[in-house]
Formats: C-alpha cells, structure tokens, sequence
C-alpha cells in the first residue's frame, strides 16, 4: 500500500540522538499512513545501525560518502511514495502534535512549516521574521506536486548552508504558498549533528 506521508531524515554521523529523532517520529506519526526514509549521508558513528536495528522498519539509503544535507534530501524525495513529503533533520525532535498540526496546516497551501525551539527554550528566530516562509529546512512539509514544480529540488552544489534559502525562494518564485504552525511543535538540541 502506498502511503500518503513520506518522513524524510537525512542524517549524517548523528550519533545516539537519531535514535531519539526516529522515536518521536514514530509517536507523532504511529497513526498515520506513513513511511520513514532515512537517508546516510556517509555516517561513520554507528548511529544508522543503531537505528536500523531499533527502527526495523524504516526504509534506509545510502551514500557511501558524505554528499551533503542537499544530496540527502533529493535523494529521499527520489525514493519516497507519499504524497505529502516531511523532512525532519536528524537533530530535530518532533512533538506528539507537530505532523498532525501540518497536516492540517497545509490545506489550501503547498508547504506548511514549524519553527523549531533551540533546546526547548527559544524559536530558532522569530515568527515574524518567518513570515509565510523561512530560511532553514529542519521541519517542514510539502506537497510532492509543489517540489515536482520546481526544476530541481534541492540544488546540490550547495553541501551545506544556504541550500534551504534556495530551495525556499525557488518555491516562492514558483508561486508556492506556504503557512506557518505558531507554538512549539519541536526542539532542535544544539548538539545535534544534522
């Protein structure tokens, strides 16, 4: 059966806090048609067995080598089969609520996203700044119809860095409207790896 979510994790040397990312993901999507695609970007850690052997049932792909966060995401879009695409960095952790408020939020539009609070204390910029779109790629979701639209999805000759403020302003030039989820629907550890 092919679902109607894709959760998308690229994840490079995330070490032990992928395995809490892929949990909360699970609580937040158990309910859900969904799948979740975990891409290595050349992880050398342990943490995508780690995850495998916890998570049997996630669809894993592989870079033999570090292509960057870019290259990781076209690669998930490439392998999944929803029709709603979810990208969660692999140090984001999701909220109980956080998919389901996007879901809701994305009716009438082609991308919602959250902002996720740096160590549960504070967004990661302001709200008003985000406006409909904003600058990082740590949670969102999209319609693959809308990424479909673009030339390419994510231009890999960024490996890391700005490739987000790209892929967004290509969105916005293509005329995609996005929303934004106020309130607090993840946390981005400042430890993170992603």
């Amino acid at each position: 059966m092919t679902p109607d979510l894709s959760c998308i994790v690229p994840s490079h040397n995330a070490g032990e806090g992928l395995l809490g990312v892929l949990e909360a993901l699970h609580e937040a999507t158990d309910s859900l048609s969904r799948e979740v695609i975990v891409i290595d970007d050349g992880s050398r850690d342990g943490s995508i067995e780690s995850a495998q052997e916890r998570f049997p049932e996630i669809r894993l792909f592989r870079h033999p080598t570090a292509k960057g966060a870019a290259a990781a995401r076209n690669a998930g879009i490439r392998n999944a089969r929803g029709s709603l695409l979810c990208f969660v960095d692999s140090d984001v952790v999701v909220g109980p609520d956080s998919i389901e408020a996007l879901l809701a939020a994305i009716d009438g539009v082609q991308l919602a996203h959250c902002i996720p609070y740096l160590e549960g204390e504070v967004p990661m910029f302001p709200p008003e700044v985000a406006g409909g779109y904003r600058v990082i790629t740590a949670f969102f979701l999209i319609r693959r119809t809308a990424i479909e639209a673009l030339d390419e999805p994510f231009d890999e000759t960024y490996e890391i860095y700005n490739e987000d403020l790209d892929f967004f302003l290509r969105c916005r030039i293509a005329g995609h409207t996005a929303r934004l989820v106020n309130g607090r629907h993840a946390d981005h550890p400042l430890k993170g790896a992603a």
